[in-house]
């Protein structure tokens, strides 16, 4: 339920701010605060953690070059944040928060594919496999009903109207 409300919060405050702001530098703004709340709730719990580049509990820890962890921290960074998270701040310019959360909702299921063709997770049961199907299906309702509500533009025209010269433009003239 905190998970439930957390979210929405998210959303309603990106959705927001997200049009109002640079995406790169909003991106690192929710990283920032978001290192602050869980310095916070690391400290609440009394979870061991040190202000040092100690790889096991050093809050600088990821920055040991250790070849094992290396591929996980690119995967994490280049897939996981800037497509991802990025990618779905992208789309809030576009899309509602409601298509947004339904997107995210697929997250654990893929994590879960990556997982077993990783050999790292058993391969899910059919109450899995049932559980999974109705969040695509959900997710599949929710897009298809905004994409009938979605405004088609011309990119073409846009530019045009602004003034750039597009290829195949001069043999029109």
């Amino acid at each position: 339920l905190f998970s439930a409300c957390g979210t929405v919060l998210y959303l309603s405050v990106a959705k927001r701010l997200r049009p109002r702001c640079d995406i790169w530098f909003y991106t690192f703004m929710q990283y920032f605060v978001s290192s602050w709340w869980l310095l916070g709730a690391m400290w609440v719990s009394g979870e061991h953690f040190a202000f040092s580049a100690d790889p096991h509990i050093g809050l600088w820890g990821w920055t040991q070059p250790r070849l094992d962890r290396l591929l996980t921290e690119m995967w994490l960074v280049f897939v996981c944040n800037v497509g991802g998270v990025m990618g779905y701040l992208a789309a809030m310019k576009y899309f509602e928060p409601l298509v947004i959360s339904c997107c995210q909702n697929v997250n654990p299921i893929l994590s879960s594919i990556y997982a077993v063709l990783l050999g790292v997770e058993a391969p899910p049961t059919p109450l899995s496999l049932f559980g999974d199907a109705v969040v695509f299906g959900g997710t599949y309702l929710v897009i298809s009903a905004e994409a009938k509500k979605t405004e088609i533009t011309d990119v073409k025209e846009v530019a045009r109207e602004r003034g750039f010269k597009l290829a195949g433009d001069e043999r029109k003239t």
